[in-house]
């Protein structure tokens, strides 16, 4: 019998073993952990615990049967599973003392608490502690035993005791091991960043998800691997020979960054950064390179819209010192009439002499003032609101109705009722410096018209105004969305009408343009709302 009660242990043990590589959780491998404890002792239930760090015992795992004849009620009404302890009672003794033991007639032993409230009846007791490193971290408990416990029982529980501890820990291990693979992942498809190995020897190339991801690589179940062929075959052909010293550097380009471009199966290019180790065996010599790939295509996107800015604000500083001298000039030049004017004391030419330098001020408040409104667009921002397009239309209506009713205008209505949602005031702005634009270059047109409408639907609706004004020849259509650009300098204005109202545009995601057949044909601005329009 005790032979066969050898055989059963070492074959328990072999099944524990086994186990730590099927089960998911802690909970899971401690249950088959009871169950092959429960069946070489003969007892009715188990739990294995652990002292937490707070010195309290916390259950891993309850067998079944154990779980099944619980009553234990929680304060909602619900049936629970032992969680927090303090280390007392016959359970507590195992941990205190870090020893095992048994009691056949628990209700008498000296250290009984009693049990809560609906738990199973306690016919019989065996502990075991777990013990790592000399240290008692927690313990294995079963109980009800039929014919009561006895030292070989005891014995088995305290052989299997540092096995289950040799598979919680591994358990563990892999716990945290898969959980910071997954963090690695996460954080590499946070900072399209991906990793790679090149095996020498065979060819082979093992990637990351993120590298997958990055090359646009259709990634088949469980695939890691990638031949060299099959990645190089994804750069630029302009940059094959830096994307393939990236994959087999030389030794004077250990832990140098290549940068090069690759063409995705959809065709999109983007821009990624290499850099690389060579991996080295205990001769010294080079088996494997190691790398990172960096997906670097927004980086250069918002790189070459930062050059943009910077060439814009190179020629708005210019446009502006250009600009504010004119009315400085006239003022300065006038300034020196006068002074000669006033010793004459000519009253007529005094008079023109202020009048100039009135318009010359005043020309110079407006390009101030519209020069702060254009500043605040994208800074100062109202709450958004959801507004009708026609309620928006209509507001900018009646704050140039003067202008439309002194040229005579006939308005065309071809909107929909679509809703859009976004700063209110700006928007309204839009219609208005459009329908301001429309009737200041309305020429000498005996029938004015404008027409506003909308094409399409959904996020991808065009909104239009068409004039049959004055129009634009087609060298000009570009240039009069620039900042201080007058195309007739007879007409009064900035110059910075439209480029306010491009700047309003494409901070809700949308491009404006113009469409006219030349002078005298008229004019059409259509804009794109995405960022207004989304929600519909």
């Amino acid at each position: 019998e005790r032979i066969q009660r050898q055989i059963d242990v070492m074959n328990g043990i072999n099944s524990i073993f086994q186990e730590v590589m099927t089960s998911r959780t802690e909970e899971e491998l401690g249950e088959k952990c009871l169950r092959v404890a429960e069946a070489i002792t003969g007892s009715r239930f188990g739990f294995i615990g652990e002292v937490g760090s707070d010195g309290y015992l916390h259950d891993i795992a309850i067998s079944n049967p154990g779980w099944e004849s619980c009553m234990m009620i929680d304060q909602s009404g619900h049936r629970r599973p032992p969680a927090k302890f303090k280390l007392h009672g016959i359970y507590g003794r195992v941990l205190l003392d870090g020893k095992g033991f048994f009691t056949n007639t628990p209700s008498r032993h000296p250290d009984r608490i009693g049990l809560p409230h609906g738990h199973p009846p306690l016919m019989s007791f065996l502990g075991a502690p777990l013990i790592r490193e000399g240290k008692t971290i927690g313990m294995i408990a079963l109980g009800n035993r039929p014919e009561g416990y006895c030292h070989d029982d005891l014995e088995v529980l305290e052989i299997l005791a540092p096995v289950v501890v040799e598979v919680f820990l591994r358990k563990k291990a892999e716990i945290a091991l898969t959980k910071r693979g997954v963090e690695l992942m996460r954080a590499e498809e946070m900072a399209h960043l991906g990793h790679w190995r090149h095996d020498l020897s065979t060819g082979t190339i093992t990637l990351s998800d993120e590298i997958f991801r990055i090359f646009g690589i259709h990634q088949k179940t469980d695939q890691i691997d990638c031949h060299l062929n099959e990645i190089v075959s994804y750069c630029h052909p302009e940059d094959l020979e830096k994307c393939f010293q990236s994959f087999k550097p030389t030794e004077q380009e250990d832990g140098i960054s290549f940068e090069y471009r690759i063409i995705r199966p959809d065709s999109e290019e983007r821009h990624v950064v290499s850099k690389v180790e060579l991996v080295r065996d205990e001769y010294d010599r080079v088996v494997a390179v190691f790398g990172i790939i960096l997906d670097t295509s927004e980086l250069k996107k918002k790189e070459r819209e930062l050059q943009e800015k910077n060439a814009e604000m190179e020629r708005f500083t210019y446009m502006i010192s250009h600009d504010l001298k004119s009315p400085l000039i006239t003022l300065k030049t006038f300034l020196g009439y006068l002074e000669k004017d006033m010793v004459k004391n000519d009253a007529t030419r005094i008079s023109k002499d202020m009048h100039f330098m009135h318009s010359a001020a005043d020309r110079m408040w407006r390009l101030l003032d519209e020069l702060l409104e254009m500043s605040r667009v994208g800074r100062v921002v109202n709450q958004s609101v959801r507004v009708t397009c026609r309620e928006v239309v209509e507001e900018a209506l009646n704050l140039v109705a003067g202008s439309i009713a002194e040229r005579g205008v006939e308005m065309l209505d071809s909107l929909s009722d679509i809703i859009l949602f976004g700063d209110r005031p700006r928007l309204v702005e839009i219609w208005q410096n459009l329908l301001e634009n429309a009737c200041k270059f309305m020429g000498d047109q005996a029938n004015p018209r404008i027409e506003i409408g909308t094409e399409g639907t959904g996020w991808v609706t065009v909104f239009y105004v068409r004039d049959n004004g004055m129009g634009i020849e087609p060298q000009f259509q570009e240039k009069v969305f620039g900042i201080f650009e007058r195309l007739n300098r007879n007409i009064e204005g900035t110059g910075l009408g439209l480029a306010l109202i491009k700047r309003i545009v494409e901070l809700n995601g949308g491009t404006i343009r113009v469409e006219s057949q030349g002078s005298g044909q008229g004019a059409c601005f259509k804009f794109t709302l995405p960022g207004a329009v989304k929600d519909n």
